[in-house]
């Protein structure tokens, strides 16, 4: 029986022991004048990692079954980094790579939005100039398989993984379409799919601007919307609406651009690690590309990191006037570090940043200058109006700039409703910037009309989706009748009962 760890499992610690404390230390300019305190962290270090490949070792040697050490390692490393902080983790391939292309706002696809309806996925909407919309692929269309794989066997997980891949690789979908019988083939090759986190459009005179994320695309993307909208409403333009709801940020230094955009001088942000030597102050560096017209950014709690650090920063320079319910308050940075021969990584914090008067987000979020709570239906208040938020995660970072930290009324509201028409802070933002409302000023008239209109309209779907139900339901009642009619009639002749059966197995009209 070995006495010792093996080779390959020490290698492998010893692996992730250089990649978590040495990577770091060579990133920065860091004297080396502590060369007793060094040596004394390193072999705490390396007791940490003879403790843990004896452990190791034991298991590899005495457990029951021949134990899959791989898998081991992995969900040993995600508990190392997860026990640090809620945004900490380690990202095995698959992560990895979703995490790259998130950040890239590029990947190999076929161009569809899609969502999971009745056991199918649905093309919600179908991009322009991609491979889906060459091919035909309409809004609407169900998804039912993908190459040979019924779609009703997967999640929608799995069908959005299997639609993406590499550039160039085919790919066939058989798709429901309504007002067609039968099924529809398409055969499809993948391209580069580039999504765009900025829509914008012109809302009379007033420049409307949504941004879903930060990626590598949001900067100039950002740009061509204001050039768009300036030159578009001309000179009515009375100013812009920057909407960051359910915006949970993304690339820092997408962020900076942003503010940049707005901003003709002054620091944007400033991030701070460890020690002094880690501190990195960010500057505007362009004019000011509106030229001073007037903005209101909309918040929610689902507005996080990077976007706050965009509305902190437009509210410190009273550049904007911010309007919503608190964001989110993660203040946070993580660094992406690959490990080992680069197939994976760790997402690591490595700072908190702040606000250019120095206040920091971290478990507090941004406070809006104009508090407005959205109209919520009653049917779906108890899910909206407790928001988990940065304060309310279990091993969250402490804010270092106020001792005011606790979970007390830090949630917040993140409902944006689909239709305009009762979208309050949307509303309250138009008519601010046509002068209609002052900040703070609340229309009780218009709040209580939008309240009777969205119960009459949630209570009118309710009932839809009840009649869908009921109509689903009796549809199974008959088709199990009809099976059960079918056989009692054993005697019937054959031709006659493949007719019933055939009668019996038509799919209720909405399923074509």
């Amino acid at each position: 029986m070995k006495k010792t760890i093996s080779l390959g499992v020490l290698f492998t610690i010893a692996g992730l022991f250089l990649g978590i404390f040495i990577a770091p230390v060579s990133s920065v300019d860091k004297p080396v004048n502590h060369a007793e305190e060094t040596e004394q962290t390193l072999q705490k270090n390396y007791n940490h990692l003879i403790r843990f490949g004896n452990i190791l070792d034991v298991i590899e040697r005495v457990y029951v079954d021949e134990p899959d050490m791989d898998k081991i390692m992995d969900k040993a490393i995600e508990a190392v980094v997860a026990s640090l902080d809620p945004h900490s983790e380690y990202l095995p391939k698959k992560k990895y790579k979703d995490l790259i292309e998130q950040t890239s706002g590029s990947f190999g696809g076929l161009g569809i939005r899609v969502q999971w309806v009745d056991g199918l996925v649905k093309a919600v909407e179908v991009l322009e100039d991609t491979p889906a919309e060459k091919a035909g692929l309409l809004d609407d269309d169900l998804i039912s398989k993908i190459d040979d794989v019924e779609v009703k066997d997967i999640n929608l997980s799995k069908a959005i993984d299997m639609m993406r891949g590499e550039v160039g690789a085919p790919i066939e979908l058989l798709i429901k379409r309504q007002g067609e019988d039968e099924l529809l083939k398409f055969n499809l090759n993948r391209e580069i799919i580039k999504l765009n986190p900025v829509t914008y459009e012109a809302k009379e005179n007033i420049g409307y601007i949504s941004l879903s994320s930060f990626s590598e695309l949001t900067e100039i993307n950002l740009k061509k919307a204001i050039e768009a909208l300036t030159l578009e409403i001309g000179s009515d333009l009375k100013g812009f609406i920057l909407d960051l709801r359910g915006n949970g940020g993304g690339l820092l230094n997408q962020a900076i651009y942003t503010v940049d955009l707005f901003l003709k001088q002054g620091e944007i942000t400033s991030t701070r690690g460890r020690d002094e030597s880690q501190t990195q102050r960010f500057s505007a560096q362009t004019d000011d590309l509106t030229h001073g017209q007037a903005l209101v950014v909309l918040i929610d709690g689902d507005t996080a990191s990077s976007s706050e650090i965009v509305s902190g920063a437009l509210q410190d320079y009273k550049r904007a006037t911010i309007l919503g319910t608190r964001s989110f308050g993660k203040g946070s940075v993580q660094t992406i570090m690959p490990i080992g021969n680069n197939d994976s990584a760790l997402r690591i914090t490595t700072a908190r940043y702040y606000t250019p008067s120095g206040r920091s987000i971290q478990a507090q979020g941004i406070v809006p200058d104009w508090i407005v709570k959205p109209i919520v239906p009653q049917g779906i208040q108890d899910i909206q109006i407790e928001k988990t938020s940065e304060a309310t995660l279990e091993g969250h970072l402490t804010n270092d700039t106020d001792s005011s930290d606790s979970e007390g009324d830090l949630g917040s509201y993140s409902y944006v409703p689909r239709d305009e028409k009762f979208d309050l802070q949307l509303i309250y933002a138009l008519k601010f910037l046509n002068g209609e409302i002052e900040v703070g000023e609340k229309l009780a008239a218009l709040e209580a009309q939008i309240k009777t209109d969205i119960e009459i309209e949630w209570n009118k779907l309710e009932k839809q989706a009840e009649a869908a139900r009921t109509d689903k339901d009796a549809d199974a009642d008959t088709e199990q009748t009809s099976e059960t009619d079918m056989s009692d009639e054993v005697k019937a002749d054959e031709a006659e009962t493949e007719e019933v059966k055939t009668d019996a197995e038509q799919p209720a009209a909405p399923a074509k």
